[in-house]
């Protein structure tokens, strides 16, 4: 990460951030656009059987619907990394600003998850906290430092793993 400040790079820095918030606005449609059109039926549907089979669609449907959910977001935000925030520079303005546009978004849709939860029982609150796991892992494509750090660190232990293996240990 580079800290010196040339034209090229405040131009570039720019553009990290007004992409970063044009990421924000789709990624709040799309969430919001999912959660209307597909989650709530879902769990309103959910909410009115009877209690074993609440508990076993929470455990085996919700995992498996929840995996699916999460492979795709992490599909579509390392395509948006590689096409996108690869090739802009990272610096301690963008890594600061996009927390905190990260931050800021993560609130918002907590914010408005927590208004169209319905009365709490102990299920709504289990579904409460995977709806606000998987809105916390979908906007974390507002932070595109930190997955590169991620990506890196995924690759290092592949890298040592294959190393472990070609020697013996």
């Amino acid at each position: 990460m580079s800290n010196e400040l040339t034209p090229k790079i405040a131009l570039l820095s720019a553009v990290y951030i007004i992409v970063l918030l044009v990421l924000g606005l789709l990624l709040n449609l799309g969430l919001g656009w999912l959660i209307d059109e597909c989650v709530i039926p879902l769990i309103n549907w959910y909410n009115h059987l009877a209690i074993v089979w609440e508990v076993l669609l929470f455990i085996i449907g919700g995992y498996m619907v929840f995996q699916l959910m999460l492979g795709t977001v992490k599909m579509v935000t390392n395509v948006i990394f590689i096409l996108v925030f690869n090739r802009l520079p990272e610096n301690n303005f963008t890594v600061i600003t996009s927390f905190l546009i990260y931050l800021t978004n993560l609130s918002w849709l907590t914010y408005h998850l927590w208004e169209i939860t319905p009365k709490f029982s102990f299920l709504i609150v289990l579904e409460f906290l995977v709806l606000f796991v998987f809105i916390a892992s979908a906007t974390s494509v507002l932070m595109p430092w930190y997955l590169k750090e991620k990506l890196r660190k995924q690759k290092q232990e592949q890298e040592m793993e294959e190393f472990m293996r070609r020697r013996g240990i």
